[in-house]
């Protein structure tokens, strides 16, 4: 569950950097695509656990888009290389299990004729 609210905060402050500083029009949009979707990839990981791979898709998309792309201000490469860096992070972490259903008799075990 901490992963995921990471992820959420991390989302959103990418979303509120892009207008913290300036940006270029190129930058600023990918920013702020990026952190939508990763806000939307985890709220809904909730629920789908492997939506949180994507996640880590953005995450890798984000870091290259902010080094090997248009110059930008050191503030701006170094927030997205470390929010890439949290991103993945916690998309390959992952979660514990909340729960584990134990059915009685099961998994079946094969009996010998």
């Amino acid at each position: 569950m901490f992963m995921r609210v990471l992820s959420v905060f991390v989302g959103l402050w990418l979303m509120v950097s892009a207008f913290a500083w300036p940006h270029l029009p190129a930058q600023q949009t990918n920013v702020v695509v990026c952190g939508m979707l990763v806000s939307i990839f985890a709220v809904a990981s909730y629920f789908f656990v492997g939506l949180r791979y994507l996640n880590g898709m953005i995450a890798l998309w984000l870091f290259c888009f902010a080094v090997f792309t248009l110059p930008a201000t050191d503030g701006t490469t170094v927030n997205n290389v470390l929010c890439a860096v949290l991103l993945l992070a916690s998309a390959l972490t992952g979660d514990r299990p909340r729960h584990v259903i134990v059915r009685p008799g099961w998994p079946p075990h094969r009996r010998s004729v």
